[in-house]
């Protein structure tokens, strides 16, 4: 199946752009054969048209993805960080929590009035019982906008997270890629190696036989035998090289290195490459570009929280509630009170041995940092 652009076709169609060696992304196929593989997963497609003992380019990387374990830990760590990406967490949710207390104490009571007339009160042993419930309400009203930067800078890590995971997936599918290339050029290696030591082997037989009927001479069998062998050591390095890539790609997709396979024979080769469409895809789809945009937005947010600390923090707090205090001995024998109690409270930091600087400074140079990375991403 040849096409007019310089790629490669497996038997099922899939393009794939070489140059230098390297397998390129070609009319979004990255985006296209992902979509492809997580439809054959959500199927539970597993059909082959080969025979058993063939792994196929897309059962490697469904395998791949179901084991490889650095794949599994990224996904994990996407799944906290878009837990992490909620309101509450950037403490824009007001607080709400119950409360009880009961508390009972023991004390030699003594209590002298100094109006003349009211007898001194002396109990030895007298019992105060306090206890009481209620629901207390916490918000802050304005922080310096620090809970609101907190929010887009949880969503900017869940986005992060997500970019990660796509850049480790695509990273696996195209080594998965890669190597089961490289067996399949081993094992066409091979199989002409193969050809070529019977060729070696039959002129061997023949050059043997005209010896032994006088016809042939001794120096036509010693160069018959002479490539036989050179042959025979290139089908060894070919098998080699071959079991090398299979172990290779075994491990990457987490199964035992020694296991055995035949791959999809089919593979063709053509040439000029369309350079302009390639570097387009890739600059539009490269997924190490959008992650250090991200991060360089991350960092802009982050000086933005350092700043909003410079601001004072006012906060509002309402509470309601029942308490109630017995007393063997004092003023009174009971208290009770039920109701509401609400308040204001006002922070406004002065001094901190400089590190709120100290930390607006590391928030710059970590966005410029950022902005350098940039720079050089876009340059590559």
């Amino acid at each position: 199946m040849h096409t007019d652009c310089g790629t490669v076709r497996n038997h099922r169609g899939n393009c794939w752009s070489l140059q230098s060696g390297k397998i390129r992304s070609k009319n979004s196929f990255m985006k296209r054969y992902l979509l492809y593989i997580i439809g054959l997963l959500l199927l539970g497609s597993n059909n082959s048209v080969y025979g058993q003992g063939i792994l196929t380019l897309e059962e490697a990387i469904i395998t791949g993805m179901e084991n490889n374990l650095g794949f599994q830990i990224a996904r994990k760590s996407e799944a906290i960080a878009k837990n992490n990406a909620n309101r509450a967490a950037a403490g824009q949710m007001p607080s709400i929590s119950l409360n009880s207390n009961a508390s009972y104490r023991i004390q030699n009571t003594k209590i002298e009035f100094s109006s003349p007339g009211i007898e001194t009160v002396d109990v030895s042993g007298a019992g105060s019982l306090l206890f009481g419930a209620g629901v207390d309400v916490n918000y802050i009203l304005f922080g310096g906008f620090k809970n609101q930067y907190q929010y887009e800078l949880l969503q900017g890590n869940s986005a992060v997270s997500s970019v990660e995971t796509r850049s480790r997936l695509e990273n696996l599918v195209y080594q998965i890629i890669s190597v089961y290339s490289r067996i399949q050029a081993s094992s066409i290696v091979v199989e002409t190696a193969r050809q070529a030591v019977d060729v070696s082997n039959q002129r061997y037989e023949r050059t043997l036989e005209a010896l032994r009927l006088g016809t042939g001479t001794s120096l036509t069998m010693m160069e018959a035998e002479v490539a036989l062998q050179q042959d025979s050591v290139r089908l060894a390095s070919a098998e080699q090289a071959t079991r090398s890539h299979k172990r290779s790609l075994n491990r990457l997709i987490q199964r035992t290195p020694d296991m055995d396979f035949d791959v999809e024979p089919e593979i063709r080769f053509v040439t000029a490459l369309d350079q302009e469409s390639l570097l387009a895809e890739a600059l539009s789809s490269n997924t190490q570009s959008e992650l250090v945009r991200r991060r360089l937005e991350n960092a802009r947010i982050s000086e933005k929280i350092a700043r909003a600390s410079l601001w004072p923090t006012l906060s509002a707090n309402v509470s309601y509630g029942y308490s109630r205090q017995d007393n063997d001995a004092g003023l009174f024998v009971s208290q009770s009170a039920l109701g509401p109690v609400g308040g204001l409270s006002l922070t406004f930091p002065i001094f901190d041995g400089g590190l709120r600087g100290i930390q607006i400074e590391n928030a710059r140079l970590v966005q410029e940092s950022n902005e350098l990375a940039l720079t050089d991403q876009e340059l590559q």
